[in-house]
């Protein structure tokens, strides 16, 4: 299930730093975003 999680948002990632390669605060957003998902994905299924 985490594996999964995350794959998926480093897909999603990827996608949009593709996309979006010119709006750096926006890129940052979603980074810290995933960030804040994964973590807390990872510590409730721990």
């Amino acid at each position: 299930m985490v594996k999964v999680a995350l794959l998926v948002s480093a897909m999603c990632h990827f996608f949009i730093m593709k996309e979006y390669s010119g709006d750096l605060q926006f890129i940052r957003f979603v980074s810290s975003l995933f960030f804040a998902i994964n973590f807390g994905l990872f510590v409730t299924t721990k």
